[in-house]
């Protein structure tokens, strides 16, 4: 089953251009939207895991100051 997509129109520097037009050439990406789709895919489940590591790390620093309150 294939995914709907969805049309986005954006404004991109002409050397990012130029390299998805490459990875297509080279065979690297079927198309330039797919190589789009795959960056801002990876760009999501980057910013993803910053905030999981974010909110890990946050739980970690109240865990640490608690256990500081309990050793006075």
């Amino acid at each position: 089953m294939s995914v709907r997509k969805g049309r986005l129109t954006v404004t991109v520097d002409p050397d990012l251009i130029r390299a998805g037009n490459e990875a297509v050439r080279s065979g690297r990406a079927e198309s330039l939207s797919g190589w789009v789709n795959l960056a801002l895919a990876e760009r999501a489940a980057k910013e993803r895991r910053l905030k999981a590591l974010s909110e890990a790390l946050a739980l970690y620093e109240q865990a640490a100051a608690l256990g500081a309150k309990a050793g006075d």
